[in-house]
């Protein structure tokens, strides 16, 4: 055991100060380490080997003077045949030093034999190679395959000549997927075959679905130069990702629903360009958000409520005169609380018929008064969030473009608190208006796609956002520039938030599916029938036992078959390592589609990796001082000129005409951070009365609502 511990701890120090080196002195000490072995090695090999082949020799030399016709010479060396066996044995430095050099020898014989030995093991070894090759693939886990019979089924793993069809090897643009034979592989930016470049991804909780693809795929579109939008449960992608980003000359905002006073703000009514945009706008919030309790009938108070927020959307986004103006979301919401519903009524009763909110107001009068009451109360509950000021403030003006990735390089972070699903109808606004801003965009281009691609990678996809009618949008977005990458925990996941139809439309439109690791039976169950059954070879080993003499020895009988097996069972693909993923690859033109076993590839292995690691060692971990240094945006409403923008509604009171000249614009002013607590330990609780949330700004001051 001493020895034991004392080659332990030399093993160390020598690994320690090898870590030590410089880049030269490690590289010496390879090479002399390499050239050490390989001596080693020939010496070994010599003694060994070098031994067997005197004694063959030595064999050779006795049974030629054992012939009847044998010289006297032969039989007098006969004699002494085996005696040079034994010097080959104690003098393994001297036969080797004489075999490299080519030494005259006195017997070369056995040097000829240890030579003769080699071609032989050679020989031998690709002969065992090529029956292997042919007759038995090796599958998962070794499992002996048989490529070749399709008797009970043909699944098989992609080899190389499999991915170079459809993929490419080595980084660049594009979709990276993992790594074959440590050569990293992605879907070319200029498909080799007819399919889409929406990618499903499955993962269970801390696979390393940001680490293995979120990130390394950042890295990708930033060669490829295409636009980025990214869900950010955690924010740690923008906190990491954004200056290297800025750095390539990408145009970065977030939308931070966690730490809203470090978000960019964007008023979604500003989107609202026709009474189909309120349909849209209404329809989301009301499919993403939860009412009040309800007696009955869900549906129609659902449809009740819908029909309401479009008619106050329609009334805050255009003034009696049907000209568009800026409104607020917080405008909705102090409507409905004002709790004076004969001011209210009084407000779209003087209303010209043809505003486009008259009508949709008047049928929701219709019901009532106790329904129209609850009809108040829900969208009310719906609403609610607007009682937080900061709420407010994030959704007052816009600072994020949704027409931007398309037209030049963007990268968009949407950071959704993943603990409770209070403001995830604010990011399912903010998808479903890109993807119709983007697609309105791709057809009004000549070609029919967007200038700059776009790249969605919707990391927790089921968690934190839910778009209403996706299944639609990823089949349409694909022909216009536009792919996205669906991120799950599990197929369960995805069928709780979308249904058991649309899941599988969301499947199909993603023509490669990357599982990276799996922890539940029904997804595993899934992937193991994608993956289909092979033929495998089965073999039965049989001995017959005698009741006296016992096993015979040499009475061993074998016999093989083949059958079918799954490529992998449910149980081998919840027990596959973290380090390797499974990927069903696109279909190759009128080729076989074939699943392949990859490796996983983590970021840190991209040439980017040591540049972004810089960078973030010289920028601020707290982003919100960024934040002070952006450019006040004016959002643009390209469908109205800007001569015909009022000022918003008052709530209180019925709008009124507006001169041109008594409208004075007012600059508006990034939010500022709250600000960073003393080190004194007992500062928050001494001051807990003191510091307080910021007010919101006085009429006409500050980040007033002015228009645009």
């Amino acid at each position: 055991m001493k020895a034991i511990e004392t080659l332990s701890h030399a093993g160390d120090n020598i690994l320690s100060r090898f870590r030590d080196f410089s880049p030269v002195r490690k590289a010496a000490a390879v090479a002399g380490a390499s050239a050490l072995g390989l001596a080693g090695a020939y010496v070994l090999d010599v003694w060994t080997l070098g031994t067997a082949a005197a004694w063959l020799h030595g064999l050779g030399t006795w049974l030629k003077g054992q012939s009847i016709f044998a010289t006297p010479a032969e039989k007098a060396a006969a004699a002494h045949a085996f005696d040079a066996v034994s010097w080959y044995w104690h003098h393994p430095f001297s036969t080797a030093r004489a075999w490299l050099t080519g030494s005259e020898l006195t017997n070369p014989g056995p040097g000829k034999v240890w030579l003769y030995l080699h071609g032989f093991a050679a020989l031998g070894a690709f002969s065992w190679w090529l029956g292997r090759r042919y007759r038995c693939g090796t599958g998962w886990s070794g499992i002996r395959m048989k490529p070749g019979d399709a008797t009970h089924g043909s699944a098989r793993w992609a080899e190389a000549r499999d991915l170079a069809r459809v993929l490419e090897f080595g980084f660049g643009p594009g979709i990276l997927l993992g790594k074959h034979k440590n050569k990293p592989v992605r879907i070319p930016q200029k498909l080799k075959a007819r399919h889409n470049k929406n990618v499903l991804v499955i993962g269970s909780p801390g696979c390393g679905k940001s680490y293995s693809y979120v990130r390394s795929n950042i890295f990708t579109a930033v060669r490829g130069g295409e636009s980025i939008i990214v869900t950010d449960p955690k924010g740690e992608l923008y906190r990491d990702m954004a200056a290297f980003l800025k750095s390539k000359g990408y145009v970065v905002k977030v939308l931070n629903l966690v730490r809203m006073w470090e978000s960019h703000v964007k008023n979604f009514l500003d989107e609202i360009r026709t009474p189909l945009d309120a349909d849209v706008f209404a329809q989301v919030v009301i499919a993403t958000t939860e009412g009040g309790p309800k007696k009955g009938g869900d549906g129609f108070w659902d449809r009740a409520e819908q029909n309401l927020l479009k008619a106050l959307a329609l009334y805050v986004c255009y003034d009696e005169n049907g000209d568009r103006r800026r409104g607020t979301m917080g405008e909705i919401y102090d409507l409905i609380a004002s709790g004076d519903k004969d001011a209210v009524n009084r407000k779209f009763e003087k209303l010209p018929h043809n505003h486009p909110a008259y009508g949709p107001y008047m049928i929701s009068k219709m019901a009532g008064e106790n329904v129209w009451g609850n009809i108040i109360i829900g969208l009310g509950t719906r609403l609610q969030t607007f009682q937080q000021e900061e709420v407010r403030r994030i959704t007052e003006a816009s600072e994020i473009d949704l027409n931007l990735p398309g037209k030049e390089k963007c990268a968009y972070f949407v950071i959704t608190p993943d603990t409770h699903p209070a403001f995830n109808f604010l990011a399912s606004l903010f998808f479903t208006f890109t993807f119709i801003r983007l697609i309105e965009q791709a057809d009004a281009n000549k070609n029919g796609r967007l200038e700059v691609p776009v790249k969605m990678l919707l990391d927790e996809f089921a968690n934190i956002v839910s778009i209403p009618d996706f299944e639609k949008k990823i089949a349409t977005a694909r022909s216009r520039g536009i792919e996205c990458h669906v991120i799950i925990q599990s197929l369960p996941q995805l069928i709780r938030v979308y249904g058991r139809d649309s899941w599988q439309e969301i499947r199909a439109c993603c023509s490669t599916v990357v599982v990276l690791k799996v922890e539940d039976d029904y997804t595993a169950d899934y992937v193991s029938r994608q993956l289909g059954k092979t033929t495998v070879e089965t073999s039965n080993r049989s001995r017959e036992i005698r009741p006296l003499t016992g096993p015979a020895i040499f009475d061993e009988r074998e016999n093989r078959s083949v059958t079918a097996r799954p490529l992998m069972t449910p149980d081998e693909i919840i027990r596959m390592p973290a380090s390797q993923c499974i990927v069903f690859l696109p279909s190759p033109n009128d080729r076989e589609r074939v699943p392949a076993l990859l490796s996983t590839l983590g970021y840190t292995e991209f040439p980017e990796a040591a540049e972004l690691k810089q960078l973030n060692q010289v920028t601020p971990r707290n982003r919100a001082a960024s934040l002070q240094e952006r450019e006040p945006e004016t959002p643009v409403c390209p469908d109205e000129p800007a001569e015909r923008l009022v000022p918003a509604h008052s709530v209180t009171s019925i709008p009124e005409n507006v001169g041109r000249e008594q409208i004075e614009p007012v600059q508006t002013e990034p939010p500022t951070p709250p600000p960073p607590a003393p080190t004194d330990p007992g500062y928050e609780m001494k001051n807990k009365n003191a510091v307080k949330e910021p007010e919101p700004p006085a009429a006409g001051t500050g980040r007033t609502v002015v228009p645009w």
